[in-house]
């Protein structure tokens, strides 16, 4: 899966001049998928399977990798190392971008890294807050984070109504394309919203997604000036879901809670009667980060 295109050309107007309300946190680290290099396989080991690994192992802690540095670090030929980045980026491991030459993690690793972990401190933390805002509307909760051009979906409580939402707990999806992800991004300075975006294309998931950078700069802007963000079937088709950030003591975005039902029923345009309650639960979650600011 590939989301890249060769640049833009430049113009004066650079679509994420915008000034951001606070900067997020750095993103999380994560711990290696292999065996160090040094171990001895087994004698019943497949060495391709061995090399997968190791190339999967070096993604968290590089973040982009070339054929060379995967030939170099793998010890095998160039040729080798680009039909495993190949393979990878055929099943969604990684992401090709063409116009530098670099892969970087994809949207299938993140949804089977995360699906991997038992739930985090902040899911735990936070799920007695989306289990009374869920009550509250009687809608589905997610708790998201951003994570490079994705969003990873940590948490969540299904809606009581029979026609619902489900919950998306290790689904990872383009953070354009989502609501809790345009709450993050208009939290990040224009600086890493040009390094974050440069020489990418915007991914999309229907065909009323944001499709170009300019698109993605106006509704970041109308986000910061709302408060909050939508998604009308921009991630899945009869799907609207209005999200707001989850801020630290410091300001800086942690996360972002999002309620997702059916637009049949909600509508395109949030009323009160969700943003009230979902601000009463971002609120609260801030008066509690206070109150233990030490453990984040």
């Amino acid at each position: 899966m590939t989301a890249t295109e060769p640049p833009r050309a430049t113009t004066a107007h650079d679509p994420f001049d915008h000034p951001p309300r606070s900067r997020t946190a750095s993103r999380a680290t994560h711990e290696q998928l292999a065996a160090p290099e040094s171990a001895a396989l087994p004698p019943y080991a497949l060495e391709s399977v061995d090399r997968a690994l190791r190339l999967l192992a070096l993604l968290p802690e590089q973040r982009q990798l070339r054929v060379t540095d995967v030939s170099r670090e793998l010890g095998v030929a160039p040729s080798t190392a680009h039909r495993l980045l190949s393979t990878l980026a055929h099943r969604g491991f990684v992401t090709a971008d063409v116009n530098t030459r670099t892969y970087r993690t994809g949207p299938a690793f993140w949804a089977l890294t995360t699906a991997a972990q038992p739930a985090d401190d902040l899911s735990f933390r936070l799920r007695p807050h989306l289990r009374r805002l869920s009550e509250s509307v009687e809608e589905t909760i997610t708790l998201i984070v951003l994570d490079g051009l994705f969003c990873r979906f940590i948490s969540g409580v299904r809606g009581a109504r029979p026609l619902r939402t489900i919950v998306r707990v290790g689904t990872v999806l383009p953070c354009h394309t989502v609501s809790g992800g345009k709450a993050l991004l208009a939290e990040l300075p224009p600086r890493k919203l040009r390094a974050l975006f440069a020489g990418h294309r915007l991914l999309p998931m229907t065909r009323r997604s944001i499709a170009t950078l300019n698109e993605l700069s106006d509704e970041l802007e109308m986000v910061r000036e709302l408060g909050y963000a939508t998604n009308v079937g921009e991630s899945e088709d009869g799907i609207t879901a209005v999200a707001m950030p989850v801020r630290r003591p410091d300001g800086t975005a942690l996360a972002a809670v999002a309620v997702s039902a059916p637009t049949a029923r909600i509508g395109a345009v949030p009323t009160r009667a969700l943003l009230d309650p979902l601000q009463e639960a971002v609120s609260r979650i801030g008066e509690d980060l206070l109150a233990d600011a030490g453990s984040l």
